[in-house]
């Protein structure tokens, strides 16, 4: 029997059901088209509102940033309600002492002007790279949560505006401590690994994880395997293609370490600096000790 490379349901819906916002990444940091590109310098006397060829330029050099910015995109995996999509996880196994070997941190989840969650962005607590200073986002209402990182396929597909099908798309899956406990529950159950292994995932309510509470295991193959089978059902263009696309996410790249001054820059907390000391007693336990009182 063949590996099951087909996407849960028959064909692709009409866009992604992808409601989450994506992952903050440096690049994104730019400063207005105004600004990075120059064009406003032929701004007419209108209180610096643009107007014209300049208004054009800016428009232009807009939505070249836009298209640049979605370039490796990296988006957070998430189900509605009552949803369900089929999976493939490309990291999450165990040590020889039994944990998972897996990248785990505090985060915070902070919604977009107006407490818009479309809008949501994710950064990572500064009180673990940062003691010198209290956390700005720990002074919001939004309390930072501990956070693992695994990293999966969504076999979801779906049709573009243009028309073309996309899909196979490479996310991040944040487990918080219930989801943290089913995976690795999965991974003793397969050889102390999921790496490779394909799951359908469904969300039963909205009171539950928004990665779904629900995983039921179909198959599981080696990554090899799956780079062989993504070429030959046209996923893939080529063997380097499929490997770029099954290798796991470097959370380094889509969670930042802002510091404490660069948070307080954003507009997020009023602290000023305090001790060293003062800092680290308030700090949260190390993601290693809480990993360890997870499992």
């Amino acid at each position: 029997m063949g590996i099951n490379i087909q996407p849960l349901g028959s064909a692709p819906t009409s866009a992604p059901s992808e409601t989450a916002a994506p992952t903050v990444t440096p690049q994104e940091k730019t400063e207005s088209p105004s600004v990075a590109s120059g064009v406003a310098s032929a701004q007419p006397a209108t209180g610096g509102l643009l107007t014209g060829k300049a208004a054009h330029q800016a428009m232009e050099f807009a939505q070249q940033q836009q298209q640049e910015n979605s370039k490796g995109r990296v988006f957070d995996f998430y189900l509605k309600a009552g949803e369900e999509k089929r999976v493939l996880f490309l990291n999450g196994a165990l040590d020889s002492e039994g944990y998972p070997q897996l990248i785990l941190a505090h985060e915070h989840n902070i919604p977009g002007p107006g407490n818009n969650w479309k809008e949501a962005r994710k950064f990572l607590c500064t009180t673990q790279f940062d003691p010198g200073e209290p956390c700005p986002l720990c002074q919001t209402e939004h309390g930072s949560y501990l956070a693992a990182y695994f990293t999966v396929i969504d076999f979801t597909q779906y049709t573009k505006k243009d028309g073309t099908t996309g899909g196979f798309t490479k996310k991040l899956f944040t487990a918080k401590p219930t989801t943290y406990g089913q995976l690795h529950k999965q991974m003793q159950k397969r050889d102390g690994s999921i790496v490779g292994a394909l799951y359908d995932i469904s969300r039963t309510n909205n009171k539950v994880a928004n990665v779904g509470d629900q995983f039921d295991f179909k198959e599981k193959n080696s990554i090899e395997q799956w780079i062989q089978a993504f070429v030959d059902n046209g996923i893939c263009e080529s063997a380097e293609a499929a490997q770029e696309l099954l290798t796991p996410i470097d959370i380094t790249e889509v969670r930042p370490q802002y510091t404490a001054a660069e948070l307080r820059s954003m507009g997020f907390g009023n602290a000023p600096a305090v001790s060293t000391a003062a800092a680290a007693a308030s700090a949260p336990a190390s993601p290693e000790a809480l990993a360890k009182g997870l499992s």
